[in-house]
């Protein structure tokens, strides 16, 4: 009975485990007299991670420190440290979290952004991604990890005269995704169509549908 038991558990385990976004450590170099995803001489990018993720902060050059901005969810703060030197912060919470170097502070700053899975669109797809005009499509919104609760996901057609989808469709606690119908209208061309969702302010997530003459 309890190995009966202990097989449940395990199995219990690993079904949740699918539906969980694996956490990731991402590196953040610090030179001078910058922050960025990118090293030295490269575009200078701030992070975007979700909730769970780590931030590796690398020293490439100078005496610089990682310290977060006062009155903020996530508070971190790094030593002085020189070339060669790193360190780990893992965020729990979602939002924008600013920081600086002390020493820097007027010139060196830097910004994480923390996603929430439970509400960020993974995929936007199409069963069948090419349909004849006139003929409709199943779309399937995903998110990257199971719904908190309930998420709206706004839907905007790139060529409403060629297809159009339903304003938004709601994607229901403890579940991933949602399907929806696409209905288009008959060609002269093919031509296709981007379908964009979108939760909230987030970025906009495409999708796109063929649709092909007849």
């Amino acid at each position: 009975m309890r190995r009966i038991f202990s097989i449940l558990i395990v199995a219990l385990l690993l079904s949740l485990g699918s539906y969980a976004k694996a956490a990731q450590t991402v590196t953040v170099h610090v030179f001078s007299f910058g922050f960025s995803i990118n090293a030295k001489g490269g575009a200078v990018v701030d992070p975007i991670i979700f909730i769970g993720d780590t931030i590796h902060w690398v020293w490439d050059e100078g005496t610089h420190d990682s310290v977060s901005d006062a009155g903020q969810k996530e508070n971190w703060k790094s030593t002085l440290n020189g070339k060669g030197k790193t360190y780990d912060h893992t965020f729990t919470n979602e939002g924008t979290f600013t920081y600086f170097c002390t020493p820097h502070k007027s010139i060196m700053k830097g910004k994480i952004f923390v996603l929430d899975p439970a509400k960020t669109i993974d995929t936007i797809t199409f069963n069948p991604a090419s349909v004849k005009g006139g003929k409709t499509s199943t779309g399937t919104v995903t998110l990257k990890a199971n719904a908190a609760a309930d998420v709206v996901v706004t839907l905007t057609s790139s060529n409403t005269a060629v297809a159009t989808v339903p304003a938004s469709v709601t994607i229901k606690k403890g579940t991933k995704s949602i399907t929806f119908t696409a209905t288009t209208k008959t060609v002269t061309a093919d031509t296709t169509v981007t379908i964009n969702g979108q939760v909230g302010t987030a970025a906009k997530v495409p999708g796109t549908l063929k649709v092909t003459k007849n």
